[in-house]
């Protein structure tokens, strides 16, 4: 299989990245360093014998989106790791974690329906909770996000949840990263 991974030099986004090299997957990885390194991606490459493939690419670009989906072999599925991971920035940062985190995911999805990829897992957060009712938290739990942040995440989630009842063929799995 082959899998594209956005913010695929961040945290969550390397150590996939790794994992799915090691069972044998093909790896294609989007970052555009705004929370990642250079130096993540090469020791990224030196952990996986130079076999995982980068494309600088930014998701606020759908153009840089495109080019990239059209360098690569096609996608099985991809893991949405790309995001501004502050949960609790500045007011300053707000318009930018919108920008990055929901219109990021709205452009992804728009390019994967163009390339026929239907297959996501998207990197959420805990924080589309807010202060929790209850511990331990559930996929029932109230969702009443209190930052910048969680109130992204949410805003990308429900997009999400958008297009799969749009169209029946998106497979999508948010995963609630404390």
């Amino acid at each position: 299989m082959h899998y594209l991974i956005t913010g695929g030099c961040g945290y969550i986004g390397s150590h996939t990245a790794i994992s799915l090299h090691e069972k044998g997957h093909s790896v294609t990885l989007f970052d555009n360093f705004s929370s990642s390194t250079q130096a993540s991606l090469e020791a990224l490459q030196d952990l996986c014998n130079d076999k995982l493939r980068f494309i600088h690419v930014d998701l606020k670009d759908i153009e840089s989106i495109r080019n990239g989906f059209s360098q690569s072999e096609r996608f099985d599925g991809v893991i949405h790791a790309a995001s501004i991971s502050h949960p609790n920035p500045s007011s300053n940062d707000i318009d930018s974690i919108y920008e990055n985190n929901v219109k990021g995911t709205q452009n992804l999805c728009d390019v994967m329906y163009e390339y026929r990829v239907f297959n996501m897992v998207f990197a959420s957060s805990a924080s589309v909770y807010g202060k929790p009712e209850k511990s331990p938290l559930n996929e029932l739990c109230r969702l009443d996000p209190q930052s910048p942040f969680g109130y992204a995440k949410r805003l990308a989630e429900s997009e999400l949840v958008r297009r799969s009842l749009e169209h029946p063929e998106w497979r999508i799995s948010s995963l609630r990263y404390f």
